[in-house]
């Protein structure tokens, strides 16, 4: 078994441990009839990106299903610059998510080698969807404390939406997406950009 296979299942474990208890849908049930939205009306369902000015030292896409199957879904591309010898080289993520109202628990496996063994260590990232200058963001725990004590953005911690889900997870070519900047957050556009690690984090005023 390759080992991202291994890690997807550690995921869903971790995560999602009644997926397999859930009723089956009748055959005869249309997909749109499947799809799970928010309290608010608003479907979890899209593609959400990093921010350009980050993808220097890591870049993520994330793709959300809450329709085509019996669970809300997820794809997951994700790099960084922090590697180590050890570790297992990981091509994209994908299993299922938790929500509850504006939040979606994510769960992510990661695993190294060493010795001829393979340890694997699991994350639960939490985000919450919120709307910032009339674009849908997903921030993760860390972004939204800044946000909502500073209004300052973290971009670190930061997925805006960029697109509707294509359908199916195979459809979309994860290296065409295109990452917008976090000026697009701004209520002035003229202002600059820092590097959170550096110069601290951004007036998303």
């Amino acid at each position: 078994m390759k080992p991202t296979l291994i890690f997807v299942f550690s995921s869903l474990v971790v995560a999602c441990p009644a997926i397999g208890d859930e009723p089956h849908k009748p055959a005869d049930e249309s997909i749109d009839s499947q799809f799970r939205p928010h309290p608010d009306g608003k479907r979890w369902a899209g593609v959400y990106a990093s921010t350009s000015e980050v993808g220097i030292f890591t870049s993520t896409v994330l793709v959300i299903d809450d329709g085509s199957m019996s669970y809300i879904g997820y794809d997951m591309k994700f790099t960084t610059d922090v590697v180590s010898d050890d570790n297992i080289q990981q091509d994209r993520l994908h299993g299922a998510v938790l929500t509850e109202e504006n939040r979606i628990y994510i769960p992510v496996a990661h695993g190294s080698r060493r010795k001829g063994k393979i340890s694997l260590m699991a994350t639960i990232f939490r985000y919450t969807r919120i709307e910032i200058d009339g674009k849908v963001v997903l921030l993760r725990d860390d972004a939204l404390e800044a946000y909502e004590k500073e209004k300052k953005l973290y971009g670190y911690g930061v997925l805006i939406r960029v697109a509707d889900y294509p359908g199916m997870f195979g459809m979309l070519d994860f290296d065409r997406v295109k990452h917008p900047s976090i000026k697009s957050l701004y209520k002035d556009k003229t202002k600059g950009t820092s590097d959170p690690f550096t110069s601290g984090l951004n007036d998303g005023g």
